[in-house]
């Protein structure tokens, strides 16, 4: 892959991850500071929209594929974003209660920490984009 694809590949996949991040830290901040829930049972109430979203918009807008999604697809990149949520919530854990930063806060910080790790799974395991000429 030429550099330059690669650089817009890596930008696209970066403004939807931010997108889905930003949607994250707001249900997350709702869910706590308004609705009172604690932080980890609202971090993993996000899942529910973040996930399938998720996987729409990387399909669509970061790797571009043409293709029809398959179930195969779809069950790695839960795979992929379940473990991903797991370290999220482990560093999540640790600024809430090491560092004693927000909750809000310390999913901005792991979600930062953690996206060239998405990029590198969803583009070599879950999307494949590397092994396929289905992109436009």
């Amino acid at each position: 892959m030429p550099e330059g694809a690669l650089s817009g590949l890596m930008s696209r996949h970066a403004v939807v991850g931010a997108t889905c991040a930003l949607l994250n830290i707001c249900l997350l901040h709702v869910a706590t500071a308004w609705a009172g829930l604690p932080y980890l049972i609202a971090a993993m109430l996000t899942c529910l929209v973040s996930f399938p979203l998720g996987f729409l918009l990387h399909r669509r807008v970061s790797f571009r594929l043409a293709t029809r999604a398959s179930w195969a697809e779809f069950g790695r990149f839960l795979s992929q974003q379940s473990l991903q949520f797991c370290l999220g919530l482990v560093l999540l854990s640790a600024g809430v209660e090491l560092l004693r930063l927000s909750p809000t806060l310390a999913l901005a910080l792991a979600t930062l920490a953690m996206w060239l790790l998405a990029f590198l799974v969803q583009w070599r395991w879950v999307f494949r984009v590397s092994q396929r000429p289905d992109r436009q």
